[in-house]
């Protein structure tokens, strides 16, 4: 009776080598999957909300290009590379903040800062470098080419969301 029961049910061959390969397209399908997912961090008083600008101006240097994803995602960011381009941002007359690498060549850089001062009220300026103490900031704001803020490189989201909301309450306060 055992006999006849088991002649008749169906035998199952696996291949191991094959589940191997078929586990591993598998997973490499997966991590493929898994890098380009993109989550979505909630923003609260994001510059898109406010209608401030952010213009990371790439003066002889490609460091915000390069740099560009690292940089905290909900804001209206425009790089910029020419100074022609600049300018019809600058004319624009809306609000905006101006990004500058003060490391690519910093006497055009205070030379742009003050021009930008003086002629364009509505347009607030972070200066960014890579040695740059609170010391030598606030030096640098008594001067003629001083800017409305300073950011001490290597790029930290969080530090440049603090000091992003910081001016932009400079806005607020001037409206």
């Amino acid at each position: 009776m055992s006999d006849k029961n088991y002649d008749e049910k169906t035998t199952v061959v696996l291949n191991i080598e094959d589940l191997k390969q078929e586990k591993k397209n598998n997973e490499e399908v997966l991590a493929k999957t898994v890098d380009s997912l993109e989550f979505s961090i909630p923003q609260v008083n994001t510059l898109a909300s406010t209608g401030i600008k952010i213009i990371l101006f790439d003066f002889q240097s490609d460091f915000f290009h390069l740099s560009f994803g690292e940089f905290p995602a909900g804001y209206d960011y425009y790089l910029v590379r020419e100074l022609t381009e600049l300018n019809e941002n600058l004319a624009s007359k809306t609000p905006l903040i101006l990004v500058l690498n003060y490391d690519s060549n910093p006497k055009v850089i205070n030379n742009l800062s003050t021009q930008v001062r003086k002629k364009f009220p509505h347009v607030k300026t972070l200066l960014m470098a890579r040695k740059i103490s609170p010391e030598k900031a606030r030096l640098h704001a008594q001067s003629p080419a001083g800017a409305h803020g300073y950011f001490e490189l290597p790029l930290s989201q969080e530090r440049f969301i603090t000091e992003v909301e910081r001016m932009i309450k400079l806005f607020e306060r001037a409206s």
